[in-house]
């Protein structure tokens, strides 16, 4: 084991620590006082034998008191064990394992919540954040705060065993040690193997996920029908499972054999050890309770010791995966800005260039614009030519990698968050259908104000949601947890209503009305921009016809703005933007 690691090892063990006893402190206490006391019971046991059966023989002869004595204490032994054993699983072990799974969670969650959004862009990235959840969902920061505390009971029950057994006979503790030494070397070469395997499956594994979400969920089912596609996916995920399982199990195969010639040592140590007990009674040099006592500590202090070394032996491959999880809290997170009492008037895009983790080309390439407070500006252009990225760096979800964007003529990034985003209200293309009540739908973008149902309902009658289920504001919406589910139109139906109850001065509109159709879309559309005309708003559309309502048009194409002006004047002269109003007005007029 190099330096390196063993750092590594020593500095995960103290975190390990450090969080389970500062979680649940007194369970945490406790475990490690009952595995120094359980730790003592083997040589306990060992030692009752011995007063056992020689208080046996020599009741033949009539010259023993203190049989039922020893067997009553051997029995008492035993009944505290039992409910030692009992209680420590009924409030210790439960106790830290489920509080401190718990924390664990929610520490992997806040630390994602304040990671740079950019961070889920990057494969690399979400391959370490699946090695960190994988950590929490398997709950190995408990089991190694459980499996080293049962090191305790391993090596109090060695080291007291041992000193029985080497006071017949010191030939006693080589023997039974190194029949069980190859547990050690076998393991610790096996799990740091196998701990290589596991990383280097992280990106399969994430596909094998995405391949069975594809087939198992709902939203999913009706194309892979329709297009008799269900069994091409099947084969593709059954694909990439047996190539992860064929290779873990090339490797346990492998310790499996290796693990068995080891048992045979073990056998072996143990037939030789009752060979040199059978020989020192034949001497006359230990009784026959100590004999008897050695058959069991014999067996004992192997089961110990081969306990030991299969739990260090895995340690490793263990901390590699805690090691994970302590480095994905430890990531770099984004940095704030001050707070800010004044509310955006301006906004300025000036030479900003962006571009995603692994990409040749860039994303914006010199964006330059102006945003004023009151505005209603339109940005169009086809897909893939920077519309969502200009939104997203807009609500300060990625930083500009050259150029700024600035707020009252300061970087934005100077700003807080929570005071930025305080004057935003986001609705989005790709909105989350909450499975929770009418009002909390609705109401979540705003959570200060949920109480207002007036307001609520008016929301949702701007959006044309009324009558049932909406009428009933407290219902809850969506199958999964037994609610009313919703068509696709409903539900951005909701998800508009929610960006209007924010009452925010500037409001962002990423396609926000895809999935309804042409007619409810013009009036949705057109209602929201009467609600918001005291308001400033950023629209990206695929509608041209709505450009005409809008003070400014910004085109886009290949991550530049090519145009920008009213409608009247950008129709006035030849570009991309007359050409897609003139054929969606094609398109209608067909």
């Amino acid at each position: 084991m190099s330096v390196g690691m063993k750092t590594s090892l020593w500095s995960n063990l103290k975190r390990v620590y450090a969080m389970v006893l500062s979680t649940s402190t007194g369970a945490g206490v406790l475990s490690l006082a009952y595995h120094w006391i359980e730790g003592l019971f083997p040589a306990f046991i060992t030692w009752s034998t011995i007063h056992i059966v020689d208080e046996a023989e020599k009741m033949i002869t009539g010259a023993s008191h203190h049989l039922w004595f020893w067997c009553a204490c051997m029995l008492s032994g035993y009944i505290v064990k039992e409910l030692g054993v009992n209680l420590y699983s009924l409030f210790v072990n439960a106790s830290v394992y489920e509080k401190v799974m718990n924390v664990a969670r929610l520490k992997l969650y806040e630390k994602s919540a304040r990671l740079p959004y950019i961070t889920f862009e990057d494969a690399r990235m979400m391959d370490k954040r699946q090695r960190a959840k994988e950590c929490v969902d398997q709950e190995k920061i408990s089991q190694i705060f459980v499996n080293t505390s049962q090191f305790i009971i391993n090596i109090i029950s060695i080291i007291s065993i041992v000193g029985i057994l080497s006071s017949y006979h010191i030939l006693f503790l080589p023997i039974s040690l190194a029949s069980v030494a190859p547990y050690l070397i076998v393991r610790l070469l096996r799990g740091k193997e196998f701990d290589q395997i596991r990383k280097k499956q992280v990106g399969q594994e994430r596909r094998k996920e995405y391949m069975w979400k594809v087939l198992s969920e709902k939203e999913t089912q009706r194309e892979l029908r329709v297009y008799n596609a269900k069994t091409y996916m099947q084969k593709k995920w059954q694909k990439n499972m047996m190539e992860v399982q064929e290779e873990t199990q090339k490797h346990q195969r492998k310790e499996t054999w290796q693990l068995l010639g080891c048992d045979g040592l073990n056998l072996l140590g143990y037939g030789v050890s009752m060979g040199m007990a059978v020989w020192l009674i034949l001497q006359g040099e230990i009784s026959a309770g100590a004999f008897s006592a050695c058959a069991m500590a014999f067996l004992n202090v192997q089961n110990q010791v081969k306990n030991f070394l299969v739990d260090l032996g895995s340690l490793p491959g263990d901390i590699y995966l805690v090691s994970d999880y302590f480095d994905y809290l430890e990531l770099p997170e984004e940095e704030d800005g001050r707070e800010r009492a004044l509310k955006p008037e301006e906004i300025l895009f000036d030479r900003v260039c962006f571009s995603y983790p692994q990409a040749k080309e860039r994303a914006l390439d010199n964006v330059s614009f102006r945003l004023r407070k009151g505005e209603k500006i339109a940005i169009v252009g086809e897909n893939g030519s920077g519309k969502t990225t200009l939104m997203k760096l807009l609500f300060r979800l990625y930083t500009p990698q050259e150029g700024k964007i600035t707020v009252n003529g300061e970087d934005l990034e100077e700003w807080e968050r929570k005071a930025y985003y305080g004057n935003l209200s986001v609705i989005q293309q790709q909105f989350v259908p909450y499975q929770l009540s009418v009002r909390e739908n609705v109401g979540i973008s705003d959570v200060k104000h949920l109480t207002e149902e007036e307001r609520i309902r008016q929301c949702l009658a701007q959006c044309a949601l009324q009558g049932s289920p909406f009428d009933e504001i407290d219902q809850r919406l969506g199958k999964r947890l037994g609610g009313r589910e919703l068509s696709y139109g409903q539900w951005q139906k909701v998800a508009i209503a929610r960006g209007i109850f924010k009452n925010a001065e500037w409001i962002l509109l990423d396609e926000p009305t895809s999935a309804l159709d042409p007619m409810t879309e013009a009036e949705i559309l057109h209602q929201f921009l009467n609600i918001v005309q005291d308001k400033t708003a950023v629209i990206i559309t695929h509608r041209i016809g709505l450009c005409t309502r809008m003070d400014r048009i910004l085109v886009m194409r290949d991550g530049r703005i090519i145009q920008e002006g009213s409608h009247q004047e950008l129709m006035a002269r030849e570009g991309e933007y007359r050409t897609m109003f003139l054929k969606q007005g094609e398109w209608y007029r067909e």
